[in-house]
């Protein structure tokens, strides 16, 4: 079984049981996000569909889906992830997070509110 194939099963899984669990991952408030965009020293991750992406993201996100999460994260596992979807409605964040921490990433973060939430803090979108 490809690591594709295992992180569409775990995404799959984790909608059906509708439970998740954060073990491991950070949760960043738009602002504390903002601040590390600034630094450069960490990947941003935006799940959302690429229509949502190309109207509003946070400065220098990649937007990535769980098809091809595998080749959007770096081969430093110990390198700064930030995910975030569309709001706290929305689970595709946290699943992606989750599945990177299960594939060995070490420093694994969410913005729970997602973009919502940084529209909602009037912070920049694009680029820095």
């Amino acid at each position: 079984m490809t690591t594709r194939q295992k992180n569409v099963i775990i995404l799959m899984l984790g909608l059906l049981v509708g439970g998740y669990s954060y073990a491991g991952i950070a949760e960043l408030t738009p602002q504390q996000v903002y601040k590390e965009a600034k630094s450069g020293m960490v990947v941003i991750l935006d799940v959302n569909p690429e229509g949502f992406y190309k109207k509003h993201h946070v400065p220098e996100s990649k937007n990535v889906n769980f098809y091809n999460l595998a080749e959007a994260l770096p081969k430093d596992k110990s390198k700064r992830l930030i995910f975030y979807c569309m709001s706290e409605m929305c689970s595709a964040s946290h699943q992606t997070a989750q599945i990177a921490v299960k594939n060995g990433y070490k420093d694994v973060a969410r913005m729970p509110s997602g973009i919502s939430g940084w529209l909602k803090a009037d912070l920049p979108v694009g680029k820095l």
